[in-house]
């Protein structure tokens, strides 16, 4: 078919149709990118609805502007609206199968809503495209450490540090991995490396804190606890470590206080009913014992150390036979748990069946031979029966695992046999 010319009247009309068309675009691209940067802008300076407000008209002027996707996904990430970050970043990748920062904040979402795989897939794929996205292999390898696959774990994060050196996250997961294996020494480089990036990482004071716990340092403990909770007063974890922290050092009352605090927050923390219950038993609170040991056998029938504790609080009470029923039943959770055949065996000894009690002394030291308190009461049985030479043995014993054996065992003991030793 043959084109017919138009009418030079209308050619001028379509000729200006044209340029106006033109004109229009252009400035559609340029309020795109004014508002984009707009938006940029705000959501750096944490005001994330006044950045919504603007990346949404960036797209609106330029619906294929895939970095306002992004920055818009990053926006709403902040703001917890978690389905429509993804949704962003999704239509991102539909626009550029080949962003590799779309797949890496997609990921970032992914793991905050507990979707392990999905994070898995989009950093991979993120890495794919771009090996040198630090962020992406920082996250792939907390996947990792969440598998327990320690060796790939730290292989993500070493690369997360190569291509990004002061990516903090790459830092904290590494030292959480190093502390995992028990390389208490390297985690504790890598927390204060994260620290020194992000003075404000509560979670990088309370890991370093753990460290130091595990290693016995109490003093450096308590300071990152004390410190995390300064940066995150709601952070309910890390109350329930410094809890534990002052059972240790027998500070019953500063224990008890912050397992309040984590039961307030952590209302189904089996580890802080735990713990306030053993601080209520040193403190002779029996009654308050059983009842927080209870509830954790509620929150777990499975936790073996709540049956244990609460036996120990019934033992308070003289209720033997309850307390050997608790112990009885936690044996039958875990057949090697030396502390219940520990404490067993002391409510035997107490109901006067010397016999059982020793039996279940001797089970104990065999399951676990550096359980302290084992051999003190055992040297305790071995007193009232006479067998004193033993129950030297066993207090030698116990104090060779660093373990203060009480005086008042100690002079009994003495007058019993005759001996200074």
């Amino acid at each position: 078919m043959v084109a017919t010319a138009l009418p030079c009247h209308l050619r001028a009309v379509v000729l200006y149709a044209g340029i106006a068309a033109s004109l229009l675009i252009a400035g559609c691209k340029d309020a795109a990118q004014t508002h984009y940067a707009r938006g940029r802008a705000y959501q750096q300076q944490a005001e994330y609805d006044k950045a919504i407000e603007q990346l949404t008209k960036a797209i609106a002027a330029e619906p294929r502007h895939k970095k306002a996707y992004v920055v818009r996904a990053v926006a709403y990430h902040s703001t917890g609206e978690y389905d429509l970050a993804i949704s962003d970043c999704t239509k991102a990748i539909e626009i550029d199968g080949d962003d590799a920062i779309a797949y890496a904040s997609r990921a970032r979402v992914y793991w905050d809503k507990g979707e392990l795989e999905k994070v898995f897939a989009d950093c991979s794929r993120a890495v794919e495209i771009d090996p040198n996205l630090g962020l992406a292999y920082a996250y792939r390898g907390y996947v990792y450490l969440r598998r327990q696959d320690y060796v790939s774990a730290i292989a993500d994060f070493d690369n997360a540090i190569r291509t990004t050196p002061d990516c903090e996250r790459a830092y904290l997961g590494r030292g959480e991995t190093y502390a995992r294996q028990g390389q208490h020494g390297r985690a504790l480089v890598d927390f204060t490396k994260c620290i020194q990036l992000d003075p404000n990482e509560a979670q990088a004071y309370h890991y370093r804190g753990r460290t130091h716990d595990v290693q016995r340092r109490y003093d450096e403990a308590l300071a990152d606890y004390t410190r995390a909770l300064r940066i995150d007063p709601n952070y309910g974890e890390v109350f329930v470590d410094r809890g534990h922290v002052y059972l240790e050092r027998k500070d019953y009352d500063r224990a008890i206080t912050d397992f309040n605090e984590a039961i307030r927050m952590i209302p189904d923390s089996g580890v802080a009913y735990w713990g306030r219950g053993k601080a209520y038993v040193c403190q002779e609170q029996y009654e308050r014992a059983l009842a927080d040991f209870t509830t954790c056998i509620e929150i777990d029938p499975n936790d073996v150390d709540a049956y244990h504790g609460r036996a120990l609080a019934c033992c308070g009470q003289d209720r033997f036979d309850e307390a050997i029923a608790d112990c009885t039943w936690a044996i039958s959770i875990d057949p090697n748990y030396s502390d219940a055949y520990d404490g067993r065996g002391l409510a035997y000894v107490h109901k006067g069946d010397l016999e059982r009690g020793m039996a279940d002394f001797n089970r104990s030291i065999e399951v676990n031979p550096n359980s302290a308190i084992t051999y003190i009461n055992r040297a305790w049985a071995c007193c009232r029966i006479g067998q004193y030479d033993q129950a030297w043995a066993d207090v030698h014993r116990a104090e060779s695992l660093g373990t203060t054996v009480p005086e008042a065992f100690l002079k009994e003991l003495r007058t019993a046999s005759g001996r200074e030793d």
